[in-house]
This record gives C-alpha cells, structure tokens and sequence, in this order.
C-alpha cells in the first residue's frame, strides 16, 4: 500500500451558482495586471462598483467634484453640446476659428476699421496741435488803433490833444496832415488844440525836436537859431471863427534867438505859409515878398507882414525871455500871454 492509500479521499466541492450582472455592461477588468496585486485587486472592485452599483458611483463622484455656483466655461459649453448632439467637433472648430478671426480683426491695426480710427485721431490731433499753436502764436491783425500821443509836458495849457506820426513821410505829406488837423479840430472859439508830431511806434515812439521838425519841412533856418532853440516845442490850433494854427518854441538864449530871426526873415514867409495855409493868391502873392515890419500886438512888440489893407497876415513875437511865438492870428497872442500868465499848464497835454 503506497502513501496515497492511507488519505481519505475529499469529496468535489458544488458547483457555484453564476449571478447574473444587474447590467448588460460587460465587466471592463484592466487587461494586465498591475506589478501591485493589491492595487490590481482595488482597481476590480471599483469596475465592478461602477457596473453594478452605477447609482451610487454617481453620487460619489458628485461628492468629489468641488461645489461651482452658476461657473460656465466656453470648452464646458462646447462639451455639453457635442454630448446632447446638438453640433459637431467641425463646427465648434469653424465657430472658433471665426472668433480667432474676429478679434484678431477687431484688434489688428491693419485691419479697415482700425485704420480709419488712427487716420482720424491723428487729424483730430493735427487740427488740435495746430489750433493750439496759433492761439500761443497768434499773429495780430493790422487794426489801426489810436495810439495816444507822448506824455510831454505842453507850453501851455491845451483843452485837446491829436497827434501826427511822420515815420516815412515827406514834407508835403508833413504839410499836408498839419492843414488837415487845422481844418477838422472841433474847438469853441479860444479854445486850444495842441499837436504832437512824432516818430517812432509803440514802446520807442518819442516827439520831434524843433531842429528836427524844421528839417523836415526842408525850411531855410540858420543853423544858429536852431541851436538857440530848445528841443521842446508846440504845433498848436487855436479856435475861433475860423482855425488858425500857430507854434511857440522856447529858448535859453533870447538875444542869439531874436537876431537869428531877424536873418530867417527875407525866407521866413517863405517857408512857412503853406504850413499856415496863408492864401497867397490873387492880390495876395505880394506877400510872398512883402517886408517885416515893426508892430504892436497887445502891447507885446512884434515883426510882421500885413496885407494891401494893413491887417497882419503873419508874425512873430518874443512874447516873454524865453518864449518865441509864431502865428498869423493876433488873437492867438492875447491867448497865449494868458495861458502862461495863468500858469494853467497841462502836464498831461
């Protein structure tokens, strides 16, 4: 009898009763087993779970995923769509490639759209820079603006004042502008207008010397009178049934003044009666070459010319030591001898 007589003999075990799965899944067991057997084993009973417990993985893996409140993306939308059928992966392609384009399109300075934007913003800009540059570099327009007259101090006192500037004039214009502003002064009988004559614009404006005046009427004065005579001199207009004009100069040296006159006399008429608009006309042109005489103007001695009915026509008067007036009105000397007398002179005239 050998070894293996004497073991009992165990009876076959039953046959197991095969379960049928709850679902018609099959059983999707991993194809090869992991290195781990007990990771292997984990791995089948979680399929198994999932095939015959499909509720309750559900609820599990609803536990695991984190809590969004209304988050919805574009690539979850684009999910749900293709997993309910609604659209295709080659749409939802095309459809993102048409947005690519788009907003490469709405942000692409090349782009027709963009570039119209940038051609108006720089000419708006231009137009901007450009009105901002003329406003800081204005050019101002020629506007004749009265410009007031030098505040030199008058002779005497003058109830107005005007002005004539003789930058690039000549003696006729001169001439002519001193007639002008004879015949349209606005004056009451005795009243006084004096005219400055001056030269320069602006800030370097200043008024003419008398040895300046004098030589741009081109006049025949001897040069030692123009030496006698003060810078400071007055073109004045006195009112009365009809304007008359007539100037005072002061000097320093009334001896060397009155024998200069005394020379200028045989041109003095000469020179000045166009500036007098003395009428020289008809029986009138003998006055042209008519003599200085010795005459008495309000007591005040005086060398003048006087017409063919022995009326002064023109005059000069040393009406005090330092004062030399010319006029052809007699009454201007009665109201220059009471301006200065008065002391009513006008600092601002």
């Amino acid at each position: 009898m050998g070894p293996d007589d004497n073991q009992i003999p165990k009876p076959p075990l039953p046959p197991l009763a095969p379960q049928k799965p709850q679902a018609d899944a099959p059983l999707d067991i991993p194809p090869a087993p992991p290195s781990d057997l007990g990771s292997f084993q984990n791995q089948v009973v979680q399929k198994v779970d999932e095939v015959f417990h499909p509720e309750e993985n559900e609820m599990v893996q609803k536990r695991k995923m984190p809590i969004q409140h209304g988050l919805e993306t574009y690539a979850g939308d684009m999910a749900d769509a293709v997993r309910m059928g609604e659209t295709s992966i080659i749409k939802i392609a095309m459809a993102e490639k048409k947005r690519q384009e788009e907003n490469q399109e709405a942000t692409s300075p090349t782009s027709s759209r963009n570039r119209n934007f940038i051609v108006i913003s720089i000419v708006c800009l231009l137009i901007g820079g450009a009105a901002i540059y003329l406003g800081l570099h204005r050019v101002p327009a020629r506007v004749q603006v009265q410009t007031p007259a030098p505040q030199t101090q008058s002779i005497i006192y003058a109830d107005s004042v005007t002005e004539i500037n003789t930058d690039g004039v000549n003696r006729d214009t001169l001439v002519g502008d001193i007639n002008a502003a004879m015949t349209n002064a606005q004056l009451k009988p005795g009243e006084v207008l004096n005219i400055f004559v001056t030269k320069g614009q602006d800030q370097t404006k200043v008024t003419l010397s008398s040895s300046e005046f004098f030589a741009l009427l081109k006049t025949n004065i001897p040069p030692p009178l123009t030496l006698a005579l003060k810078d400071n001199f007055m073109l004045g207009v006195y009112g009365g049934d009809t304007n008359s004009l007539f100037m005072i100069f002061k000097t320093d040296v009334p001896d060397d003044a009155y024998a200069s006159m005394l020379s200028w006399e045989r041109k003095l008429f000469y020179d000045l009666f166009p500036i007098f608009k003395i009428d020289v006309s008809g029986d009138r042109a003998q006055l042209v070459d008519q003599n200085f005489t010795d005459t008495l103007i309000q007591n005040k001695d005086a060398r003048a010319i006087k017409d063919n009915a022995g009326n002064i026509a023109f005059f000069y008067s040393f009406v005090d030591q330092s004062t030399l007036l010319i006029a052809e009105n007699p009454k201007v000397l009665s109201e220059v001898l009471a301006r200065i007398y008065s002391k009513s002179t006008n600092p601002t005239n």
